[in-house]
């Protein structure tokens, strides 16, 4: 069974821009032929976070075996997952914790939308010495794209990033969980991350299918310009004027949008700001703290 989403009110109704003109953090709504219900400002975030960070440890893990979480009727249009550890964890929120233990507590078909940004299997280290836990290596990556396969509901769309060295990889992975692989994305650069064998200048995502989804009214173009978001919060930070456009086309108003490798929060960001509901899984605590306050900022910008 699906898990419960936040309700959706009935009243103010917003025309949502189908033409995209985003500036960073913000949409700028331009000429409109589809309007969305608009629940009211429930989309905070969970005051939950700071009060309980899941660190799980080995003992939790064997408790979380036998005591998966139970869903439970929302309140006020929140949706919550209960553990039986006697404290909830709220939509709009993100988990400190390696997503291999939470995923697999999720109930099966609970999400509306994943969009991800996961390692790219290259040992990357930035100018400044940050790098990317489990960039290393690829033991995570089948287990857990079959638990993101599992927790999507049918019909629905999975974006994910990848590094192209490492694609077979990847597409492996994205096969073996049942995933389609039904569009490719590119997101050209105006300047040159790494200069080898070539001027390296664009980055690539999968857009993947559980299911048979049905197409979007408004198709967007499946090449999208990057803007240079610094990575000030995070090495590998992507920016928000390439997600917004993502989240807005492959998600409906009031879903859930999942990252179970969120970072520095952007894909949460961009959730947030267009009337999601989120969830977010980040195994690096100080990553996972840089998240959390940055959300706390994000208003509601359709």
């Amino acid at each position: 069974m699906a898990l419960p989403l936040p309700a959706r009110g009935g009243g103010q109704t917003l025309h949502a821009a189908r033409a995209f003109s985003y500036a960073e953090g913000f949409a700028t709504p331009q000429k409109s032929r589809i309007s969305y219900g608009v629940q009211a400002p429930v989309f905070l975030l969970a005051f939950f976070t700071p009060l309980f960070v899941l660190q799980v440890s080995e003992a939790s893990k064997a408790s979380f075996a036998n005591n998966n979480f139970q869903r439970t009727k929302p309140n006020a249009g929140e949706g919550v997952i209960y553990m039986k550890l006697s404290t909830a964890i709220t939509y709009n929120t993100i988990i400190n914790a390696d997503c291999l233990h939470i995923l697999p507590q999720l109930s099966e078909e609970s999400v509306d939308f994943i969009l991800t940004d996961p390692p790219y299997l290259a040992n990357y280290t930035d100018r400044d010495g940050r790098s990317i836990i489990n960039d290393n290596n690829d033991a995570w990556l089948k287990p857990a794209f079959a638990q993101m396969y599992r927790v999507l509901a049918r019909d629905r769309f999975c974006i994910s990033f990848y590094g192209w060295p490492h694609a077979d990889r990847f597409l492996a992975a994205f096969r073996a969980a049942g995933f389609r692989i039904i569009g490719h994305l590119v997101f050209p650069k105006r300047y040159t991350s790494r200069t080898r064998f070539l001027r390296y200048q664009h980055e690539c995502a999968y857009l993947l299918a559980k299911g048979n989804p049905k197409e979007p009214a408004y198709p967007i173009g499946d090449v999208i310009d990057w803007t240079y978001s610094g990575n000030k919060l995070h090495p590998t930070q992507k920016p928000l004027s390439v997600l917004l456009p993502l989240v807005e086309t492959f998600s409906a108003q009031g879903g859930l949008v999942l990252d179970p490798f969120s970072g520095s929060g952007s894909t949460l960001h961009a959730a947030k700001s267009l009337g999601r509901a989120y969830l977010g899984i980040e195994l690096d605590a100080h990553y996972h703290a840089l998240a959390t306050d940055r959300l706390k900022g994000v208003r509601l910008s359709v």
